[in-house]
């Protein structure tokens, strides 16, 4: 009709006959003009037929359906009432029977547009010329049974709605995992369907009503439903499937190299690496959170503790007629649906395999494993081979994006076939790579400065080494030629003793495609922060997969980019959406789903520095300590209380971070204790709005003296104050800005003569501590230090003062020598100072350790005579 448009959700559709023309005239016009169009593929005016009947070129396409439309008399409905009462089954129409032609309008001319072809998400054809106000009616003359004809003519059709709703499960994010199965199927309104044709946009198709089919790669495709209804029209209806191969169906574990107990294997509550591998099976990942790893893990153990590593699953599935196979796979009664499937170790940013010169190696096993695939980790320090695989039935193994330094062997594998090793940082180890096995790519790494650099088996097929920066070993290739693409030059590391292995931003090794690299513009991130991510060292237009899992281990997307002319690109279309601290982005190579680098960042967070504030300034200076094992306990307010959440320790750089939700309040505080003598007492509220950056002092235990060592006694400031004690010498020390403390402190002192002595405060307040320390003659002092319960950050040692004890003598002379005379000293109040002393013939008596007064000597015991 005039304006009349079709959709893929709903079309509207009028058959009309010639009542004059019979069905065989019918038949002959059509052959004669099928003749004719073969070759044009077109009907003019001219060659249209007197009667009306216009033949279609019955060109069949596997995704397109398309009707014909030809203007006539109509026909009475009491005639088409009766072509209706045919019973549809009677006759079927093949797939091969579907047709592509043309419309026809009124006026006899041709139009490009088709109906029921497979398009695009919301697709409308706009049937006949709106402008002209052409009246076009649409028959799929070619798709009518010729047993559904009567001798009046074609059967006529009342107009009727037709609505077409397919239907499949996708994951949160609207994306169905390459290598799931997926049932498809279609409701439908208006119609009685009885032949069905699938076509899933990569070249396989079905006429099962409801199939069950897995696609292969990742990519967007288009799907197109054609059903025949029971009146022989086609009808279509087209959607966009969204395939990604990050694949939720296979579990996946995180590790953690401080976890102690067994755990769930999540993000918060991840395994032990040994409690993760007796869980593992073929297409698990395995995630290991940012740590230092001493250990040697056997992969030998893999599955121990479920029914094993591979899997066979039986799969009910309906058969499936008349199908072709492209890329996808239909379900089959029995699917061997994991078995290769790799097994992925994943490290995050900060993941240290060190064998601290003890162990043989990182990763190794002698089993048929394989299937394995080994990214992102630095191994260190192992006497052996940091990766060891020595099974000659092994295939298909992947280390990329690793470290290797420092070991005996970096990678030593000996297998089948199918090894990977992309874009690893290979230094200073005795052997870099040590191969024996078939179809071999050695590509796109530094292999530097090791005894030596490549050895292969030089009787194995199909080694490929290219794009390798091979340089400064004393032996660089053994048993393989340098690839055509190989170069040598320095690539001049950041710091590589200290495991920076940074590469300097305009270096060689970008420019001639050797190593790639991704980085984000930050190393944390606010919630809502915008993220970043550059790379560079790739090939030209080459196409990639930048894959996101949030900080929980969800699944955030797959953004697939084209890098530049260069090998660059830039991302920046995601924002941080989810509060945590572990983000991690894999580059996944499009052409063929293998991951080329990983790399990690977190979110807002806290940052705290603790370091041994010696001259208690409260700032940070040059050669100030920084203090390792520093424990802090994180509180988060929930519901109006702080509630404890994590123990975190720093770390030997003084240095920790913690991950913390926006928007929140949160308490910080140390745990006390003497870490390498300084500890501290530090509590803090806080809100996050973004992050936060603390430097936190931590104050000595001991605090010395101030004064410039050594002091003599007998010349020092004198003062009469002892602290009570008797000996001829005593030094008053005084601890000035003591807070927060009354436990007394204890000081030590060092004198020349004397040796060490140590004693307790003996006055204490709420700002000072007094110490008195004897000595039985004067002295010089060589050391002298305090140490408190609680430290501090601004005391201040000083030694205040010398008391000289006063001190009498009395001699008597002019005695027998057995008189005997006695004698007692007084003070300025006229009390006794102590027993009366005396003194038989000539001698003397004196009275020591006095305090500064006024004295009076009486002779109480007077001799006969």
């Amino acid at each position: 009709g005039e304006g009349k448009t079709t959709t893929e959700t709903e079309v509207t559709e009028e058959t009309v006959t010639e009542e004059s023309v019979s069905n065989e005239t019918a038949e002959e016009d059509s052959s004669e003009n099928n003749g004719e169009n073969s070759s044009e593929g077109k009907i003019s005016n001219e060659e249209a037929p007197e009667e009306g009947i216009v033949s279609e070129d019955k060109t069949t396409t596997e995704t397109e359906v398309t009707e014909e439309a030809v203007t006539e008399e109509p026909v009475s409905n009491e005639t088409a009432g009766e072509d209706n009462s045919k019973d549809p089954s009677e006759s079927e129409i093949s797939d091969e029977e579907m047709v592509e032609g043309e419309i026809v309008s009124e006026d006899g001319t041709t139009s490009e547009e088709e109906v029921g072809q497979e398009g695009e998400e919301d697709n409308t054809e706009t049937v006949g010329d709106e402008e002209a106000k052409e009246e076009v009616i649409e028959v799929a003359s070619e798709l009518v049974p010729e047993d559904e004809t009567t001798e009046e003519g074609p059967v006529v059709e009342e107009v009727t709605e037709v609505k077409i709703d397919i239907s499949f499960s996708t994951d949160e994010n609207g994306y169905i995992p390459a290598g799931r199965v997926t049932t498809f199927s279609a409701s439908i309104e208006g119609i009685d369907p009885f032949q069905y044709f699938w076509d899933f946009g990569d070249g396989s198709s079905s006429s099962s009503q409801s199939p069950q089919y897995a696609y292969v790669s990742d990519g967007n495709y288009t799907l197109s439903l054609t059903i025949i209804g029971s009146n022989g029209n086609a009808y279509s209806k087209s959607t966009t499937v969204h395939v990604s191969d990050y694949n939720p169906d296979t579990t996946e574990y995180w590790i953690s190299s401080d976890a102690t107990d067994e755990g769930t294997g999540t993000i918060d509550d991840p395994y032990t690496i040994d409690a993760a591998l007796s869980h593992t099976v073929n297409g698990d990942t395995l995630y290991f959170l940012p740590g230092t790893y001493n250990t040697s893990v056997n992969l030998d153990v893999i599955g121990t503790g479920t029914e094993g590593v591979s899997i066979e699953t039986e799969t009910e599935a309906e058969e499936l007629p008349d199908e072709t196979e492209g890329e996808g796979i239909l379900a089959e009664t029995k699917e061997e649906d994991k078995e290769d499937l790799s097994i992925k170790f994943i490290a995050y940013d900060d993941v240290i395999f060190d064998g601290e010169s003890a162990l043989d190696s990182a990763f190794y096993f002698n089993s048929n494993l394989s299937y394995l695939g080994f990214y992102n980790f630095t191994f260190i320090n192992y006497l052996g081979s940091a990766i060891y695989i020595n099974n000659e039935d092994v295939t298909n193994i992947d280390i990329v994006d690793n470290t290797f330094f420092n070991n005996g062997a970096a990678i030593d594998v000996t297998m089948d076939s199918g090894l990977n090793i992309q874009n690893n940082i290979i230094v200073d180890n005795d052997a870099g790579v040590v191969i024996s096995a078939d179809d071999v790519n050695i590509e796109h790494n530094v292999i530097a400065f090791n005894e030596e650099g490549i050895v292969v088996d030089d009787t194995k097929d199909n080694i490929t080494v290219d794009y390798n920066d091979v340089y400064g070993n004393e032996k660089d290739y053994q048993g393989v030629e340098p690839g055509e693409n190989d170069i040598s030059i320095d690539p001049e590391f950041a710091d590589k003793d200290n495991l920076d292995f940074t590469i300097l931003e305009d270096s060689p090794l970008y420019e001639n495609n050797i190593i790639w690299k991704t980085t984000t513009n930050k190393d944390d991130y606010t919630y809502g922060e915008q993220v970043v991510i550059t790379g560079k060292g790739y090939s030209p237009d080459q196409e990639l997969i930048i894959r996101i899992l949030r900080a929980d281990g969800t699944f955030v997307d797959d953004i697939h980019i084209t890098t530049d002319k260069n090998g660059c690109f830039t991302y920046d279309g995601y924002s941080v959406d989810y509060i945590g601290k572990n983000y991690l982005i894999q580059i996944i190579n499009n052409a063929d789903g293998n991951i080329l680098e990983v790399l990690s960042f977190t979110d807002c967070h806290v940052k705290v520095y603790k370091y041994g504030d010696e001259d208690g300034d409260g700032s940070y200076d040059a050669g100030e300590p920084m203090l390792e094992n520093v424990g802090f306990e994180i509180y988060k307010k929930i519901d109006g209380n702080y509630v404890y959440q994590d123990t975190i320790y720093t770390d030997s750089n003084g240095y920790f971070t913690y991950a913390l939700s926006y928007g929140n309040w949160y308490r910080i505080e140390e745990i006390p204790g003497n870490y390498n003598g300084y500890g501290g007492s530090y509590s803090e509220e806080f809100y996050v709005g973004g992050d936060i950056t603390r430097w936190i002092p931590n104050c000595p235990f001991d605090i010395f003296i101030k004064q410039t060592l050594p002091i003599d006694s007998s010349t020092f400031k004198e003062d009469p104050d002892d602290g009570g004690l008797t000996d001829p010498v005593v030094w008053h020390f005084i601890l000035n800005q003591v807070a927060g403390t009354t436990t007394p402190g204890t000081l030590t002192a060092t004198f020349q003569n004397a040796g060490t002595i140590t004693v307790t405060s003996s006055k204490v307040n709420q700002s000072t501590q007094h110490f008195y320390i004897g000595t039985s003659a004067d002295d010089i002092l060589l050391s002298a230090s305090a140490t408190v319960y609680s430290p501090q950050c601004r005391a201040n040692l000083v030694l205040s003062h010398v008391c000289h004890k006063s001190s009498i003598t009395l001699e008597k002379k002019g005695l027998d020598s057995n008189d005997t005379a006695g004698f007692t000293l007084y003070d300025s109040s006229g009390a006794a100072v102590g027993a009366e002393k005396t003194v038989t013939g000539n001698g003397s008596v004196s009275w020591t350790g006095l305090d500064w007064d006024t004295y009076t000597i009486k002779e109480t015991t007077t001799p006969p005579g």
